[in-house]
């Protein structure tokens, strides 16, 4: 038997959402490289640069430095923070953006939907289940879709808070007690 058991959330105050204007915020929390389809969220935007802005948190691959060198007037690079300091970026931005191509579940989907953002996803990431009307799924190595879905934000502002409010109420359900009872009894049983 195999039974799936979902990460619980961390217990945050989710974003408070101000009319937007000015560029949609993007934000990509992971190692940064190829795996995680760093390359497909770069073409996306550079095709809607100034329109678009990105901030990648996380430690680079070894060989990221000169792959994306082309693309560094594109992102703003801070290096691994603590979760707090995450949960702070988070904040700041509106959208998380993870096309990984690879993945098991990505616990930073969920925790940037518990921190009230829409997400933009692969299947691949293990968080497309939870992504209904809060963010959008896209094909892996898909630039365009990419450039789709965040175009849906620059069109209309208000989606953003939307989405980001519904998904805090997606993952409300998941916590990290119910993690815990579920693997107990999983293991116990």
């Amino acid at each position: 038997k195999i039974t799936t058991v979902q990460f619980g959330i961390p217990s945050v105050t989710p974003k408070v959402w101000q009319p937007h204007q000015g560029p949609v915020k993007a934000l990509f929390v992971g190692q940064i490289g190829e795996r995680k389809g760093f390359g497909t969220l770069l073409e996306a935007v550079k095709a809607l640069a100034p329109h678009v802005t990105l901030t990648a948190v996380g430690p680079m691959v070894p060989t990221a430095e000169r792959v994306y060198a082309p693309y560094r007037d594109l992102f703003t690079w801070i290096p691994p923070q603590t979760r707090d300091e995450v949960y702070k970026i988070m904040q700041e931005h509106d959208v998380l953006v993870l096309p990984s191509i690879f993945e098991g579940q990505a616990l930073v989907t969920l925790e940037a939907m518990a921190n009230g953002l829409p997400v933009i996803v692969t299947p691949n990431t293990g968080a497309a289940q939870h992504v209904t009307d809060n963010g959008f799924v896209i094909p892996i190595n898909d630039s365009g879709a990419l450039v789709m879905a965040l175009q849906q934000f620059l069109q209309d502002p208000v989606l953003l808070a939307e989405m980001g409010n519904k998904s805090v109420q997606v993952v409300k359900p998941l916590t990290w007690e119910k993690y815990t009872d579920a693997i107990t009894q999983k293991i116990y049983i």
